[in-house]
């Protein structure tokens, strides 16, 4: 009774997870319009959010590649979540704006690698979040980050984007560890 209970959840935490990472999106976004000094606290208000959604958001990757291997799905949902703090101690002037990377870098890489290792999401989206992270990566590095800074801010956002919408739209078909896989 429990397994049926559990498996009957995990398609709605997939399109929790998708939901959660659209309302990240949207309200990030919107923060970064929120600079000026009349506003400023309304864009700070908009990226604690996003940033308390984003670490939903690894607490639910954990959830759903925990199947795939959870030790490799914990480090993922530590990544995030530290990322996550460095960005409230950047929000507060405590960080400089690049530190985050140094989780989110790996933490993309980390969810690309579970993908890869999965047959719960196509093994193209692996691809673009391990590039995603090897550019979040790159981008700590001054000389990279001021010739690329454009092409790797699209590859990032692109290949998050394109995860998001495709776990709004087809979701996460979580089996069991000994279930048979299907096509990927």
């Amino acid at each position: 009774m429990l397994e049926t209970r559990e498996a009957a959840t995990r398609p709605r935490r997939s399109r929790l997870l998708g939901i959660c990472y659209l309302l990240y999106f949207v309200l990030a976004i919107s923060s970064a319009l929120f600079t000026l000094p009349g506003v400023a606290a309304i864009g700070l208000a908009l990226s604690l959010t996003s940033t308390v959604l984003y670490a939903i958001v690894a607490v639910l990757f954990y959830l759903a590649f925990k199947p795939v291997d959870k030790s490799i799905a914990a480090t993922a949902a530590v990544l995030g979540v530290a990322g996550c703090v460095i960005t409230i101690f950047n929000d507060f002037g405590f960080a400089p704006a690049s530190a985050p990377l140094l989780a989110f870098g790996p933490f993309c890489i980390v969810i690309g690698i579970l993908i890869l290792r999965s047959t719960i999401v196509p093994w193209a989206f692996g691809v673009l979040m391990v590039a995603a992270g090897i550019c979040w990566l790159a981008f700590l590095v001054p000389p990279v980050a001021s010739a690329l800074a454009a092409p790797i801010k699209i590859v990032g956002f692109v290949s998050e984007l394109a995860l998001m919408v495709w776990l709004l739209v087809a979701g996460i078909e979580m089996r069991a560890p000994d279930a048979p896989a299907g096509e990927r």
